[in-house]
C-alpha cells in the first residue's frame, strides 16, 4: 500500500520540504518473521481485510488520546477464598483477612474439605466471620491457606433487601505511558551519486534499512520495555511498558503464572503448569511465543503428534504450530526477538498497541527535512503505547530456560 500524505507544511526551500508521510503501513512490507509479536496482534480473528504488523500496531481497544493511556481491569467477586489462618473445629470463626472478607455476607454457605457452615456474622475490621456448622455434618480442623468455596446465600423466606448489606465491585485502573520513537537518515550528495553493485538507489536503501531497524526495535520495546519516567516529570523521556513490565515484573494472581525453569528444558509438564495457573486465575491463554531454541525443544516432546500449519508471508509472521493441553488450545509462535531463555503465554484478546491519536494521528511518519547544503535528511517519528489488560490474571512467563 503506497504511503499517504496526512499533513505537511511548505518550507522555505521546496514545496515538499517538511511534508510528513504516514508510513505505518510500511510495517507490512517488512518480513513478518522480524515482527512476530506485532504480526500476531494483527492476525485476523474472522479474516478481516486488514491484517499484518500494521494492523497489530493499531490494535488498542480504545484510542490513546493522552500521554498516559489508561484502561480498566475487572473481575468477578471470588467464589474460592483461601483461609488467612487455620480453623480449629468448634471455634466457629473463619479468618479470611480484611480484604476478601468484604465479599462474605451473613447467610452465605461456605465449604472447606468436607465441612460446610452458614455465616452468622461478619467482622470486616477483624477480617473474620462467625459460622454455624450445618446440621448432619461433623466439624473438623482446616489448615491455613485451604480454599473455601462460597456456595451461595441461604435467604430467609420473605426477606427484604437490606440497603446496608451490599458490597460494590470496583474495577482497577492501570495505565501506560506514550513513548516517542524516532530515527534519521543523513545522506550526502556524494553518497547519493555513487553507484554500488546491486543497489539501484542509495537513498532509498538507507531509508529502508533505517525503517526496518527502527521497527524491529519497536517490536523489542513491546516485548521487553520496563515502564519508567512518567511523562509529567520535568524533562522526562517517557518509556512505555512492554510485556516484560506488565507480566514478568508484576505479582501474578497464581504463583506458577511466572515460572522459573532454573536452567531446565521446556517440557509439556511446565507448559501445563503455567497454563493451568493462568486458567485458574481467570485467563484464556491462546498463544505461546518462544525463541527458536525453545521451539526445537517443544518439537521434541510434541513429536509425533504435532500439527504444523503453513505460514503465509503476506499475512502472518513465524512458523506456527498448534498445541493443546487440558488448559490451552492455541498457537506457538516463533520470535527472533525473544530472549532464548524466555517463553511467554498470552491471552491475546487482552493485548493492544497503538499510536497517540488525539487532535493529530502520531502513527509512524517519514518526512524529508529542508536541505542543508550538501546533505539530504529524512526523519522518522511515531508516538505509541501498549495495553496489557488483566496482566496478573490472563498471561504467564517462563524464564531461565535451558538454551
Amino acid at each position: 500500500m503506497p504511503p499517504t500524505a496526512v499533513r505537511g507544511v511548505k518550507g522555505s526551500y521546496f514545496d515538499t520540504a517538511n511534508l510528513e508521510i504516514n508510513i505505518a503501513d510500511t510495517l507490512d512490507a517488512i518480513d513478518p518473521r522480524e515482527l512476530a509479536f506485532l504480526s500476531l496482534l494483527g492476525w485476523p480473528k474472522v479474516a478481516p481485510k486488514e491484517r499484518g504488523a500494521a494492523k497489530g500496531a493499531n490494535s488498542l481497544s480504545f484510542p490513546c488520546n493522552e500521554v498516559t493511556h489508561t484502561w480498566l481491569n475487572d473481575a468477578l467477586d471470588p467464589t474460592i477464598i483461601p483461609l488467612n489462618a487455620a480453623y480449629t473445629a468448634g471455634s466457629g470463626t473463619l479468618d479470611f483477612g480484611t480484604t476478601v472478607i468484604n465479599y462474605v455476607a451473613v447467610d452465605d454457605l461456605l465449604m472447606a474439605d468436607d465441612v460446610q457452615w452458614r455465616v452468622t456474622a461478619v467482622d470486616t475490621v477483624a477480617g473474620t466471620c462467625s459460622v454455624s456448622l450445618l446440621s448432619g455434618l461433623t466439624d473438623a480442623n482446616v489448615a491455613n491457606a485451604t480454599n473455601v468455596l462460597r456456595l451461595q446465600n441461604a435467604l430467609v423466606e420473605g426477606k427484604t433487601a437490606d440497603v446496608a448489606g451490599g458490597f460494590s465491585l470496583q474495577p482497577t485502573q492501570l495505565s501506560n505511558y506514550v513513548q516517542n520513537f524516532d530515527g534519521q537518515v543523513n545522506l550526502t550528495f556524494t553518497e547519493k551519486a555513487i553507484m554500488r553493485y546491486g543497489i539501484g538507489d542509495n537513498e532509498k536503501r538507507e531509508i529502508a534499512m533505517m525503517l526496518q531497524s527502527k521497527f524491529r526495535q519497536f517490536e523489542l520495546a513491546c516485548l521487553y520495555n520496563y515502564r519508567s519516567a512518567a511523562p509529567t516529570a520535568t524533562s522526562s523521556k517517557p518509556i512505555m511498558g512492554g510485556l516484560y513490565y506488565y507480566i514478568r515484573r508484576q505479582t501474578p494472581e497464581k504463583t506458577n503464572q511466572n515460572y522459573n525453569a532454573a536452567g531446565g528444558k521446556i517440557t509439556d509438564t511446565i507448559l501445563k503448569t503455567v497454563c493451568r495457573a493462568i486458567y485458574e486465575a481467570g485467563g484464556e491463554p491462546d498463544t505461546i511465543i518462544v525463541a527458536p531454541v525453545q521451539k526445537v525443544q517443544i518439537d521434541e516432546f510434541l513429536d509425533p503428534y504435532r500439527s504444523v500449519q503453513g505460514f503465509e508471508n503476506d499475512r502472518y509472521g513465524g512458523m506456527v504450530s498448534r498445541y493443546a493441553n487440558s488448559f490451552f488450545d492455541g498457537k506457538i509462535v516463533i520470535s527472533r526477538n525473544l530472549r532464548p531463555g524466555d517463553a511467554i503465554i498470552l491471552t491475546t484478546k487482552y493485548l493492544g498497541v497503538g499510536p497517540l491519536n488525539g487532535h493529530m494521528d502520531l502513527s509512524f511518519s517519514l518526512r524529508q527535512l529542508a536541505d542543508r547544503g550538501n546533505t539530504v535528511d529524512w526523519y522518522l517519528s511515531g508516538s505509541y503505547t501498549m495495553e496489557v489488560r488483566n496482566n496478573t490474571r490472563g498471561h504467564g512467563w517462563i524464564y531461565s530456560l535451558a538454551t
